[in-house]
């Protein structure tokens, strides 16, 4: 209640209705307006009744000094009534700039008829006109039925009637997405949905921007915020949505609504791909099997020789004795031609054998190395590197990063975890010469995630998305703490209550989860070992020309030996003749 000092015979009526009053009072000198007690007024917890008798003009002040100690946000959710003499309100055209930047304002007017009339500011987006609502009376005229809030104050009934919010936000695909080009700028994402939903349920617009240094909000060591915690804590916007986590530290400065998304952090780093080398088709099998085979192929070909030299020499003696006998009987030749002569086909029964069961030893081979060579050409993506924050820490092959200014470096930046400690000095040893391990632009994080050997401190939400481009993008086994994403507003903000009774409801009607389906895509089908088709180059055909290569060498020698002998045993069949 704000009166003058003579108001303590209402404050005793009051009172004596069990209604509590907060009452300030006003004195005038020289025509000036005391005030010093303003900045007590206590909003916060939602919406507050102020009562305030005197002149239309007292009214006025009060209304701008509540305006100039910076409570405008907390004021235009207040319901203000006034009690003012008829020959003040007037024509109340001249007090629009000010009474426009109130939500609930009423006046109780004393006619000079002895009337009691109750007037109210009706809002219609940003222009306020007067409007009669009843003869004054608790009871309407005596009547049982008591007159409502929404009676003396109907711009309850349209939210926030049109104002205009003040937004900040950062780039979190896909909660918020920037779309630009040539003439705007303009926003998609879950984050925009479930913004959209809440300005229809309390009839409000708003306007976006973004933090100029492009950071969530941490603070600095001489105690000031930066991102857009700063800009919240300075009252230069009226709310903060995206993929903006709640913490302790940013509680001290700003509220937050009901989460609307969680997640896990996790640690994102790339499986290493296998490395291909010449020798691919070497591989399907072990070297001792080349080894085996070489030994078998050498021993079956001095096996065949044996053979088929002991079958030559018998049927050659045999042959001798028979043509002998047949020619002394004169029954060996017909028109001088043998028609008792064997046909030789230079190989035995017994080599029969031996190189059938070498024909199959070498089916079987072909068989095997072929399913080994079609296994081989899907290259096994190696798992992840390390299955724990703890045995990243304890490598000197990976370095690490993550998003600066968000959640997680302010909770490993403080923690007395010895691994999250460990982490976070990492993360500052190697940003003085990779400044980027702490960029705060996901996508030149993801891009270093890819191209290097490097992990990542992120959101289980943002693998997800990124795996539908590289199936090569694991995650580390260890979950290492919850995410919540709310929104984020001035401290003792009454827009707080309207965004829990906002999310609430979408979540009771499906839609945050609604949302979350249109938004999360499922990532493209990766097989869970992490295999990827390769295809053969001149390069991996290297191996296959070396052997056929060293066969054709092989074969060359061994011709050369062949025609080398038989010119030897020409020429010693030759001088044995002479």
């Amino acid at each position: 209640m704000v009166a003058d000092a003579d108001s303590q015979d209402i404050v005793d009526s009051v009172s004596g209705e069990h209604i509590k009053l907060m009452v300030f009072a006003f004195g005038q000198t020289n025509g000036s307006l005391n005030a010093v007690d303003v900045p007590s007024v206590s909003f916060d917890g939602g919406a507050k009744n102020v009562l305030i008798l005197g002149g239309f003009h007292f009214v006025l002040r009060i209304l701008r000094r509540t305006l100039a100690l910076g409570r405008e946000i907390e004021a235009f959710h207040a319901y203000w009534l006034a009690v003012v003499p008829c020959d003040d309100i007037g024509n109340t055209t001249h007090g629009d700039t000010v009474l426009q930047r109130f939500q609930n304002l009423a006046f109780i007017v004393k006619e000079k008829s002895g009337d009691v009339s109750l007037w109210t500011m009706l809002r219609q987006r940003d222009a306020v006109t007067k409007e009669f609502v009843a003869e004054w009376s608790p009871r309407c005229n005596g009547s049982d039925a008591i007159l409502t809030t929404d009676n003396v104050f109907p711009n309850t009934k349209n939210g926030l009637g049109g104002r205009t919010l003040r937004m900040t936000t950062l780039v979190w695909d896909p909660l918020i997405i920037r779309h630009q080009n040539e003439n705007s700028t303009w926003y998609t994402g879950l984050c925009i949905d479930l913004l959209q939903y809440v300005a229809r349920q309390y009839n409000f617009t708003y306007v976006i921007t973004e933090p100029k240094d492009s950071t969530w909000g941490l603070r600095l060591t001489n105690g000031t915020w930066v991102g857009m915690t700063g800009m919240l804590e300075r009252k230069e916007v009226d709310f903060a949505l995206s993929g903006f986590s709640v913490t302790a530290d940013r509680a001290t400065v700003t509220d937050y609504s009901e989460g609307f998304f969680s997640n896990d952090i996790v640690l994102l780093v790339t499986r290493p791909t296998a490395e291909v080398s010449w020798t691919f088709f070497l591989q399907p099998f072990h070297w001792l099997v080349y080894v085996v085979i070489g030994a078998s192929l050498l021993l079956v070909t001095a096996l065949h020789v044996c053979v088929e030299r002991h079958w030559v020499r018998e049927n050659d003696a045999e042959d001798t004795q028979s043509s002998a006998s047949r020619s002394l009987d004169g029954a060996d030749t017909t028109e001088g031609q043998s028609v008792c002569s064997v046909k030789y086909d230079g190989v035995s029964h017994s080599g029969h054998v031996l190189l059938s069961a070498w024909l199959l030893l070498s089916v079987v081979i072909v068989a095997v190395y072929t399913g080994k060579l079609t296994a081989f050409s899907l290259i096994t993506n190696g798992n992840v590197p390390f299955n724990s924050l703890r045995e990243l820490v304890r490598q000197d092959e990976y370095r690490w990063g993550l998003l600066g200014g968000t959640m997680s470096e302010s909770i490993l930046s403080t923690s007395e975890n010895e691994d999250y400690r460990r982490y976070y000095q990492g993360v500052l040893r190697f940003a003085e010469t990779d400044p980027d391990v702490l960029s705060s632009n996901l996508s030149v994080q993801m891009a270093k995630v890819l191209t290097e050997r490097y992990v990542r401190l992120g959101s289980s939400a943002s693998y997800y998305q990124s795996k539908k481009d590289n199936c090569r993008l694991a995650i580390v086994p260890e979950r290492l703490f919850a995410d919540t994403y709310a929104v984020h507003l001035q401290k003792g903000s009454p827009y707080t209550r309207l965004f829990n009774k906002a999310i609430e409801s979408a979540r009771e009607l499906g839609l945050l989860t609604h949302w979350e389906r249109k938004w999360f895509q499922e990532p493209k089908r990766c097989e869970d070992d992490g295999r990827e088709v390769i295809s053969v180059s001149l390069e991996l055909m290297q191996s296959a020309f070396v052997l056929a290569g060293a066969g054709l060498t092989i074969a060359a020698l061994v011709l050369g030996l062949e025609c080398l002998s038989k010119t030897y045993t020409r020429r010693c069949t030759g001088i044995s003749s002479s």
